[in-house]
């Protein structure tokens, strides 16, 4: 059996003519009644009833057309899946995060590319608030992410790749721009823009400043780059994990805070879905970025 042995068949099935089926499939009307009588030979019964007037389908070919189409019906549906799986394979989806996309991406892109030169590596924008919900819904294969937003999954493996102590954005018209650090209770009596208050950095914050008598106002916005814009307004400070360069102009600078909770910065991927790209892209990165910023 071959498809133009079916073909022909599902064709005359409709038609019930031969010179119509010769013409939808481009070949001569004996053509066709050639790869009808070699289906029927294969098949080892008459498929059609045949007289002068009219071609007809036996009880037989009646019953084959019906599961025949079946059959193409569900192989079209697994050729379509074993598609999406091949591409699949040749693509590798990386969530990003804004500084790793600015400074690192660029590298861990070629880097990857000379390893495998036939996989394509497609960065899809992430941020913290999205925490791991682009593994969890399947929109990334791996991502780059903090490993506190990690601990409520345990289907999700992490890689760490580096170490950070926390920043403070301050507008360079603020006192607190002239220090070399900040201590917590330095933000006596300021406002902090985040965009996620319940971060654990952040309470701890509010906590060691108010244990030292000081008071802070705490502002949840909802974007991380509308914190930055507060900032430059000289409205408040906020936090960052990593220090952005500036220019020596800007009315902007990142100052480290003196505390001893950092930040761990990670990979992140579904357990069940570790393989041989996984572990080449967390050796990338490592290599890249494990150091503190």
């Amino acid at each position: 059996m071959n498809s133009k042995n079916i073909e022909c068949f599902i064709a005359l099935a409709e038609t019930k003519s031969f010179s119509m089926v010769a013409n939808q499939l481009y070949l001569s009307p004996s053509a066709v009644s050639y790869q009808i009588k070699k289906l029927e030979e294969e098949l080892g019964f008459n498929l059609f009833l045949r007289n002068t007037h009219q071609v007809e389908l036996t009880e037989a070919g009646e019953y084959y057309l019906q599961e025949i189409k079946k059959l193409l019906k569900l192989h079209e549906s697994i050729l379509m899946k074993s598609i999406e799986i091949n591409e699949k394979k040749n693509y590798f989806y990386v969530g990003l995060t804004a500084e790793v996309a600015v400074y690192h991406y660029a590298y861990l892109q070629e880097a990857f590319h000379k390893k495998y030169p036939n996989v394509r590596l497609i960065p899809v924008p992430v941020s913290f608030k999205d925490g791991c919900d682009p593994l969890i819904y399947k929109t990334v294969d791996i991502m780059f992410t903090y490993l506190c937003r990690t601990i409520p999954y345990p289907e999700i493996s992490t890689s760490l790749i580096s170490t950070s102590q926390f920043y403070c954005v301050i507008n360079v018209q603020d006192e607190l721009s002239k220090k070399e650090y900040i201590n917590p209770i330095d933000l006596n009596n300021h406002t902090l823009f985040v965009s996620v208050k319940d971060a654990p950095w952040i309470q701890k914050m509010i906590t060691e400043i108010e244990e030292n008598g000081g008071k802070i106002q705490v502002k949840e916005v909802e974007f991380t780059n509308l914190a930055i814009s507060m900032v430059k307004e000289n409205l408040g400070v906020t936090i960052y994990p990593y220090p952005i360069n500036v220019n020596e102009d800007s009315d902007i600078r990142y100052v480290p805070i003196n505390s001893s909770y950092f930040v761990n910065r990670v990979l992140a991927w579904r357990s069940k879905d570790q393989n041989e790209l996984i572990s080449t892209f967390c050796d990338l990165s490592k290599k890249r970025l494990d150091k503190s910023i």
